[in-house]
């Protein structure tokens, strides 16, 4: 029964690792699965065991390429589900398929190539405006996108549909098992040249406090430039912990005295609300899409300028008063994202078309 489906969901994430993007197309899912909504989610057949598949589910063509997202699977939906909407909620969507939405994070790579592969870059800067001239809606996570998109791929305004990130509740702590016998500050990102962690550590170094590590929790990735640290990351109190689970990612943020997002560009920054859920204070960079997304939750210091950053960490640090206030105030904050908000909006968006 082909037309119990409402739309299809571009599944190729399943086969990528779980960052930022891709949670929010699997938290979408899975908001769609609580809601009781009919979707298919069509996927190469390469899933990662990372995800828990909770939906409708099926799997095609022999790639986890562009080749898959672009041939594979647009071939594969004109066979069996001809004419029915297709959702993609990362990456580019199938630019031959007819019938679409599409989802565009951010357009980092057409502001600051220099951050990216050459790939990733020619890929990305030749088939997204294809993508977004001919899908039915362009949704992104933030007001601060939409402008971007609208004024760099000339997409109208009333095209773009805003529909934010949330929290996923594995990130939020249930139990408490210790990670780290230190006290620390923590910050948690790809290893990517946008977010800004070679100032962090020469900010972190101006501290000069022994009794209180720098935890950098995340992984490479092969679409950015390798970031050389020239020697920073030598401090013994500066801990690279790779990758980790929810669970253990929970932990670290109820654990810290506080966190730290330095980037120099973001479309959210998934990583605020999950610190801020957690109760740990944030202190961020003053960029417009952090302000959206923390209001006034958060401290702010001038990305670019390492004595801001050391003095705002070391002002939080120091005033417990303060942290007990940025508590509060993270968490009602955080509160007013839900990944279920975010579902229904995009149904009725659906419903509507």
């Amino acid at each position: 029964m082909i037309d119990k489906y409402l739309f299809i969901v571009n599944g190729r994430f399943l086969t990528q690792k779980m960052t930022g993007v891709h949670r929010y197309a699997y938290e979408m899912c899975c908001a769609f699965k609580r809601a009781e909504i009919h979707f298919l989610v069509v996927a190469p057949k390469k899933i990662l065991a990372d995800y828990e598949i909770c939906f409708d589910l099926e799997t095609c063509g022999i790639s986890t390429s562009h080749i898959w997202e672009q041939i594979e699977l647009p071939i594969y939906l004109n066979k069996k589900y001809k004419n029915h909407l297709l959702i993609s909620l990362t990456g580019l969507g199938s630019v031959f398929y007819k019938k679409m939405i599409c989802t565009i994070h951010d357009i980092s790579y057409l502001i600051h190539p220099e951050w990216f592969s050459k790939s990733y870059y020619y890929v990305y800067k030749w088939l997204t405006p294809i993508t977004a001239k001919r899908a039915l809606k362009v949704i992104t996570v933030s007001e601060f996108s939409k402008e971007e998109i609208n004024s760099r791929l000339n997409v109208s305004k009333e095209k773009i549909i805003v529909i934010y990130n949330a929290v996923t509740s594995k990130v939020i702590l249930n139990k408490k098992q210790q990670i780290s016998p230190d006290k620390f500050v923590l910050t948690v990102s790809s290893l990517d040249p946008r977010k800004n962690f070679k100032r962090l550590i020469q900010a972190y170094n101006l501290l000069n406090n022994k009794n209180c590590k720098l935890y950098i929790i995340g992984k490479k990735d092969k679409v950015f430039r390798n970031i050389n640290f020239e020697g920073l990351e030598n401090n013994p109190n500066i801990v690279f912990t790779g990758y980790v689970t929810d669970e253990q990612l929970a932990q670290y943020y109820s654990e810290a005295s506080l966190f730290v997002y330095p980037s120099l560009y973001e479309g959210f920054g998934i990583p605020n609300l999950e610190a801020m859920m957690n109760m740990c204070p944030v202190v961020i960079s003053d960029i417009p899409p952090h302000k959206e997304v923390c209001g006034s939750a958060a401290v702010y210091f001038n990305q670019y300028d390492v004595k801001d950053m050391a003095d705002k960490i070391s002002y939080v640090l120091n005033n417990n008063d303060l942290q007990k206030n940025m508590i509060q105030r993270g968490k009602e904050r955080a509160s007013l994202f839900s990944w279920d908000k975010s579902a229904n909006k995009l149904v009725t968006l659906i419903k509507e078309l």
